[in-house]
């Protein structure tokens, strides 16, 4: 079974985001374009889209929005603006924004890259007519940097140093948030992805030593006898980086397991009683068509028990950031500053051998290929 902090979930009450991201080809001439589209209201989830503004992957980074795509699974090939529309309609329908509620949800839309405001006033366009009805209000156009990118990239490479992306451009970033969402599509909580991502990195590196020290084996040349003692001091590092990544493991399990406030519980808790709040919401809905007499009634019951989840969510947020602040500054002073380290020692001797990236890479996918199998095998769709 997975470390305890796996199943913690990341689901939110407040308003969180739905990032799309979109980028052009380069070609004969034409500049190439790099967009992000941040789109937030509650739930949550993930756009990528392409350098025509095509949906071309979509991902949940909360339970809520891990229980709309169990429900619609049609994003994918729609314009950018038709998913915002879409998003905000489901929203509705299942009963995460409410007509006439007291919430006062915001639309807030960020785009960044070129073109970024003519494709922000595309959507909010799009969904002004709906957010009206909601009365969902839609904020102004946000721009999102490369640093913002970068930040979001150093999240899901754990192995990047600051060099490394500081190195990449705005399209490449981009491109590796995409590739990194697809890798993490079956995972349903932040924290899974998290923890995906911190093991992700490690196997990364091990596969890239793994490389080196089957292309010592296989070469008898010179150059060996000055790269072998290197790669044995990497070995011996990496060894390091294994006993103290198992090791903060174990601190973090034992850290969720003693949570006074009883932080698997109140996960259980929390997502039984959205449940509620989602079957008052149907019931409500019924009544409304149905010109009943207890509308008012049913109303105020649901939003008694979006009240009472959002309560639980806050308690269970602050037993998970208590938990979390110690394990990132385990992770902070430790395993993050072992793992970029080794990578630049890696990726610096793979300079001076003759290793290809073919085979690098197939060293690299066939240790991911399996991690992203024992992640999937072992995670759960908490709406199930």
């Amino acid at each position: 079974m997975k470390n305890i902090f796996k199943r913690i979930s990341a689901c939110v009450i407040a308003f969180v985001m739905v990032v799309g991201a979109s980028f052009a080809l380069t070609g004969c001439g034409k500049k190439a374009e790099t967009k992000v589209m941040n789109l937030s209201v509650n739930p949550s989830i993930e756009f990528i889209v392409d350098e025509d503004d095509k949906v071309i992957s979509v991902s949940a980074t909360n339970e809520d929005g891990a229980y709309i795509l169990q429900k619609y699974t049609e994003f994918t090939g729609m314009s950018a603006k038709d998913a915002a529309l879409k998003f905000l309609e489901l929203s509705e329908e299942y009963g995460f924004v409410v007509e006439g509620s007291t919430d006062g949800e915001t639309f807030t839309i960020s785009v960044s890259g070129e073109n970024a405001e003519e494709l922000y006033n595309t959507v909010k366009n799009k969904i002004s007519s709906k957010a009206t009805e909601l009365g969902v209000s839609i904020q102004n156009l946000v721009k999102v940097g490369k640093e913002e990118l970068k930040s979001v990239v150093a999240e899901c490479y754990k192995e990047y140093s600051s060099a490394d992306l500081e190195n990449l451009t705005e399209k490449e970033l981009v491109k590796l948030i995409q590739d990194s969402r697809e890798e993490t599509k079956n995972l349903f909580t932040e924290d899974e992805k998290q923890a995906y991502y911190r093991e992700r990195a490690q196997k990364v590196i091990s596969a890239k030593i793994d490389a080196i020290n089957n292309y010592l084996e296989e070469n008898n040349s010179i150059q060996n006898l000055i790269i072998t003692p290197i790669v044995n001091a990497m070995n011996t590092i990496y060894s390091t980086l294994e006993s103290t990544f198992n090791s903060i493991n174990a601190q973090i399990e034992e850290m969720y397991t003693n949570a006074s406030t009883g932080v698997n519980a109140k996960l259980d808790d929390y997502i039984e009683l959205k449940k509620e709040y989602l079957a008052a919401v149907e019931e409500y809905k019924q009544a409304v068509e149905n010109s009943s007499a207890n509308v008012e009634t049913l109303k105020q019951e649901m939003e008694a028990l979006k009240a009472q989840a959002e309560q639980d969510w806050a308690a269970l947020k602050t037993a998970r950031d208590n938990v979390k602040q110690q394990f990132t500054t385990l992770m902070e002073t430790t395993v993050q500053e072992i793992l970029t380290n080794l990578n630049t020692q890696v990726n610096s001797l793979l300079e001076k051998i003759d290793l290809t990236a073919q085979e690098i890479s197939q060293e690299v996918q066939s240790q991911i290929t399996a991690l992203k199998t024992e992640y999937e095998n072992s995670t759960s769709n908490p709406w199930a």
